[in-house]
């Protein structure tokens, strides 16, 4: 498995509006500053997500009521 160095990917900002607390995350521009270092390793894990993603959304399809299936 592989660990990513980096520091903070963006930052909170709290502010009261008309009275009322509110709290915002605002990510840091893309792309990221190192870039993605895409290592053999990376891109096979990459991958790997990839495919399970499209076979979680092919079984999703098979429910017959997906969003009841999410709640329980």
């Amino acid at each position: 498995m592989f660990a990513m160095k980096r520091g903070s990917q963006g930052t909170m900002l709290n502010r009261t509006d008309s009275g009322e607390n509110v709290s915002a995350y605002i990510p840091n521009p893309l792309p990221p500053n190192p870039p993605i270092s895409w290592t053999p390793s990376l891109e096979k894990c990459y991958d790997d997500a990839l495919v399970w993603l499209g076979r979680l959304d092919t079984v999703g399809g098979l429910l017959p009521d997906a969003d009841r299936f999410v709640y329980s």
